[in-house]
């Protein structure tokens, strides 16, 4: 994905450490540039909510689960209705 939004910034909304947990959302912004999924760079603009959910051994990065609005970005980039139909 890194290569389809090279201009990339993730905006922290909330961050909650609780324990070895911490919880995140942002919001990813970007340029589309490139292809995404088979889908030709839309070169506008894209924003895309995420959430995040990670565990920690001591200081280390242990696991990490990303979550994001993977249908609302893809139409920004003019992903077509049939490109999100389920068989």
């Amino acid at each position: 994905m890194g290569r389809a939004f090279p201009d990339r910034v993730d905006m922290i909304g909330t961050l909650i450490a609780d324990g070895d947990k911490v919880f995140i959302t942002f919001l990813l912004t970007g340029t589309n540039t490139q292809s995404l999924f088979g889908i030709p760079a839309s070169h506008g603009p894209v924003g895309a909510w995420e959430v995040g959910v990670m565990t920690f051994n001591g200081d280390d990065w242990d696991l990490g689960w990303w979550f994001g609005d993977d249908h609302g970005m893809l139409s920004q980039v003019g992903g077509s209705p049939e490109y999100f139909a389920v068989e």
